[in-house]
């Protein structure tokens, strides 16, 4: 989690809307099981679904060929029953929206017998403790896993973590590689299915171990966020690995799961249970609390940028397919927002130009099955008079940036923000949350009418973060068979709900700490006084719709 989100946090707390805050434009109501915390009220006939029970019925995929601009991945048939999870106890069945990968592709990833499933590299930095920490917890004894890493005498001090939570752990293989070794790095990649890279910056990092992962077959997961290292990968990897079936997956973290997922949640029930296409999308952050890492300080003020990194990363559709960089997207939120469905002003999530983009590419990917020329966007509710609060975040957000790159900025990091490999605490960790509220607009419709939550347990940057890679590098190790069943892509740089989709959402909820419900509302709606509305500064344009 970033600075500014830290910062936000402070004025943020979960939204409390009466039934008298919210006016006549107001969103149909969703049902107070799913949203009574949030402080919305139910109002007409109301219908609860969450991710966990939803059956299997109706809606089937329409066949024919339906070509994507990135290079094979196609549709290429009609895809079975659909249903939502897949998992080690049941069967997967392709969703009636996603489309299987490439016919015509060549090669395979992990081909032949490998020594273990998981491999966490850079196993010392401060969430790569943690995911070791949860296997040894969690899945010693059912999961092979190594760690890796350059420096043995750290690797040797988090085993013995490890080994303090789970006795067993004490044998667990460490293996040596260098980022300046590629042999060093091959040797890691060919032992393993997956590697979980954990050292960043991504953009100094990252691309040697997908290097050695494309050589040895073995797909890779990360939890980067910058999109100028996911579009260099997608212009010098993206054929190759998919041409070798191998699953290049970043922004496995509480960047951009969230949004990816519960994206992926929210068309596909539009599609299956309504035989609606959603036209757009709004995720809102609705309450959270965490702290932050070292490592993410690196990431985020990066000063090794270019001009044209920055440029392109401020592009709404940067990593979309060839032929797909266009659409109805505009620029980030970056000043005062409102949300006439529920009466309130936003501020700018710091994350949005990662899971934006990020989101946008999967519906691409996907051949835009979740809606053709859907928007999507971000932001997050202000407390109380939003009136008030909400510019004093926007404030507060600036000024915050403006200190931190200033010639004051060094200074400022290393006096008041901690140091790479440092973090949160560990109550701070395990009595963190994140919550969002997606809003989606579906064709034919002025309004948003469907609507969903989703949330997490643990602090969103580590404590959430550590268990959503973790679920998705067992996705891949351990359930490959359930993704291709449900029609994921096969390969290339993909994003986490094109290479795991319903396997991905499946696990999260039983094993990861995280939930997505959804509520479909028809009916009357409730008589509410919103908020007057002001201006936005994105685009000069109100932010009311995208």
């Amino acid at each position: 989690m970033s600075l500014a989100a830290r910062i936000a946090s402070s004025f943020h707390a979960p939204v409390r809307l009466s039934s008298s805050s919210v006016g006549r434009q107001a969103l149909r109501p969703v049902c107070q099981a799913e949203f009574g915390k949030a402080g919305l009220r139910p109002s007409g006939n109301c219908t609860r679904l969450s991710a966990a029970n939803r059956s299997s019925s109706s809606g089937s995929s329409s066949g024919g060929a339906l070509n994507v601009a990135d290079p094979l991945l196609r549709r290429t048939g009609e895809g079975s029953e659909p249903h939502l999870g897949a998992g080690r106890s049941g069967s997967a069945h392709r969703p009636a929206f996603v489309m299987a990968s490439a016919a015509g592709t060549s090669g395979a990833a992990n081909s032949g017998e490998k020594d273990f499933d998981v491999v966490v590299w850079g196993a010392t930095g401060f969430v790569g403790k943690l995911v070791c920490e949860r296997l040894a917890r969690k899945y010693q004894g059912k999961v092979k896993w190594a760690m890796a890493g350059r420096n043995r005498e750290r690797l040797e001090a988090v085993r013995d973590t490890c080994a303090a939570a789970n006795g067993v752990a004490k044998d667990t293989e460490i293996l040596i590689g260098d980022i300046e070794d590629q042999a060093s790095l091959a040797a890691i990649a060919r032992r393993t299915k997956v590697v979980i890279a954990m050292a960043g910056p991504y953009a100094k990092f990252g691309e040697p171990i997908v290097e050695a992962c494309l050589a040895e077959g073995t797909h890779y997961v990360d939890i980067t966020g910058e999109p100028w290292y996911i579009r260099k990968l997608m212009d010098k990897y993206h054929e190759a690995a998919a041409a070798k079936n191998i699953r290049i997956v970043p922004t496995c973290g509480y960047d951009s799961i969230p949004s990816d997922i519960g994206t992926f949640f929210l068309a596909q029930h539009a599609r299956e249970k309504l035989n609606k296409e959603v036209t757009d999308v709004r995720m809102l952050i609705a309450g959270g609390k965490g702290g932050i890492s070292g490592g993410t300080i690196d990431s985020l003020l990066n000063p090794n940028l270019s001009r044209e990194e920055r440029r392109l990363a401020q592009q709404p559709y940067c990593l979309n397919p060839p032929g797909m960089q266009g659409g109805r997207d505009g620029r980030d939120q970056v000043g005062v927002g409102w949300i006439p469905e529920l009466g309130k002003r936003t501020f700018p999530f710091i994350m949005q130009p990662i899971n934006s983009r990020v989101v946008r590419r999967s519906n691409a990917l996907y051949g835009e099955r979740y809606g053709k020329g859907m928007t999507y966007n971000e932001s997050c509710i202000a407390p109380g008079p939003s009136i008030i609060t909400a510019p004093l975040v926007v404030g507060v957000l600036g000024l915050s940036f403006g200190a931190l790159i200033s010639p004051i900025g060094p200074f400022l990091r290393r006096k008041l923000l901690p140091a790479a490999g440092q973090g949160p605490s560990q109550e701070m960790m395990e009595t963190g949350s994140w919550k969002h509220i997606y809003l989606a607009t579906l064709a034919g419709e002025k309004e948003a009418t469907l609507q969903a939550i989703g949330q997490g347990e643990g602090d969103p940057g580590y404590g959430s973060t550590h268990r959503m890679i973790l679920e998705a590098a067992l996705c891949l190790a351990l359930e490959m068979d359930e993704c291709e069943a449900a029609g994921c892509l096969k390969g290339g740089i993909l994003t986490p709900a094109t290479a795991m989709g319903p396997v991905l959402l499946n696990r999260l909820q039983q094993y990861g700490d995280v939930k997505f419900s959804i509520s479909t509302c028809v009916g009357a709606r409730d008589t509410m006084t919103p908020e007057a509305p002001v201006p936005s500064t994105t685009d000069g344009q109100q932010q009311s719709k995208m």
